[in-house]
């Protein structure tokens, strides 16, 4: 048993729902069927690249490719995010947005523009500001760090969305994340496992959504990192599936237990102390 059992039988599924047969589905996105054979056997991992282009393909997001959502249509956020050649020079008229290095969280976003800090795009393309990435939140989804993330403002976030969020009173960085808002109840998610879902909490300032992506090639160490990276998680997770099928455990009932585990620690650390 693979980590990647859940996601190979996600991708037969979604195949099957288009009518596909494998090779058909492997010629369309382009790759080689041999490989896509491969996937959907869960012997071998798609890289990020292949990972957005399956996802454009079926049009589901990548949580749903990897059983997190049960809502497969994806957001015209994460369109834009996943185009792997986002066209930023189509339409004649230009304009002018500002782009931020840092921010101050208690000042209005546009109100802090430095005219000399700016960034040119088309007219066309609906955003108010500019980021430049920093950190690795969200390289598993192939946001690099020095990338620059086009915005705009949003008091209200739609499900699924990649946000840009300032986590504290002292915090001039905006990092992005993932909105998620299920049964009310609002967080953000980064797109590395290292980093734990977050509740969106009052201090957290959600500053804009983003649009479109600018980006800059990735080196070879932004692979190697992610190799290393993906290494450590999946012989972790390799090491519990094993003992869980020592104990006679499948997929489901693991996700079981894990989900009542997880649930009675909520109750626990929100139980009001008596003291």
């Amino acid at each position: 048993m693979t980590l990647l059992i859940s996601f190979s039988e996600k991708l037969i599924e979604i195949r099957e729902k288009h009518g596909l047969l494998q090779k058909e589905a492997a010629l369309k996105i382009g790759i080689e069927p041999n490989t896509y054979n491969r996937y959907e056997k869960g012997t071998r991992n798609p890289d990020p690249a292949t990972l957005l282009k399956i996802a454009n393909f079926y049009n589901v997001s990548m949580d749903y490719l990897f059983g997190r959502s049960t809502t497969s249509t994806i957001t015209p956020t994460e369109t834009y995010v996943f185009t792997e050649k986002p066209d930023t020079t189509y339409g004649s008229k230009k304009r002018y947005i500002p782009i931020f290095k840092t921010i101050e969280p208690d000042i209005p976003v546009l109100e802090q523009a430095n005219l000399e800090e700016k960034l040119e795009i088309s007219s066309s393309i609906d955003a108010d500001f500019a980021i430049q990435i920093t950190g690795d939140s969200m390289s598993w989804v192939g946001i690099h760090e020095g990338d620059i993330a086009l915005l705009k403002q949003c008091p209200e976030p739609t499900h699924g969305s990649i946000v840009a969020v300032i986590t504290g009173a002292v915090e001039k960085k905006a990092a992005l994340k993932f909105f998620i808002n299920e049964n009310e109840q609002p967080y953000l998610r980064a797109a590395h496992p290292k980093y734990k879902d977050v509740p969106l909490c009052p201090h957290y300032k959600v500053i804009g959504q983003v649009v479109m992506l600018l980006k800059k090639p990735p080196s070879s160490e932004d692979y190697n990192n992610l190799l290393v990276t993906k290494e450590i998680y999946d012989a972790q997770w390799n090491e519990a599936i094993k003992i869980a099928t020592q104990q006679g455990l499948g997929g489901k009932e693991l996700c079981r237990l894990v989900e009542l585990f997880a649930n009675m620690t909520k109750q626990v650390i929100n139980k009001p102390s008596k003291y």
